[in-house]
């Protein structure tokens, strides 16, 4: 089968930061509403930092902009 579904890439953690930073990441609007409180989401960074296993982060190419919620501290 020649259709490829998922492509494994390795990101950095500051490459992660910068692209939620830049709106490049965010919730689909089908996420459900649970949302991690910012002591989890540092624990998990932290812990990616560090080079612990975590598990998967999945993100999913959407293409249409503006169908998604923004994350992060900033003001976008």
């Amino acid at each position: 089968m020649s259709n490829l579904l998922f492509r494994k890439v390795d990101y950095t953690v500051s490459k992660l930061l910068s692209d939620i930073d830049m709106g490049e990441i965010g919730l689909p609007d089908i996420q459900r509403p649970f949302v991690w409180d910012t002591t989890r989401v540092r624990d998990l960074f932290d812990s990616m930092y560090r080079g612990y296993p975590i598990g998967t982060l999945l993100f999913w190419e959407n293409g249409f902009s503006g169908e998604h919620r923004a994350i992060g501290t900033g003001d976008k």
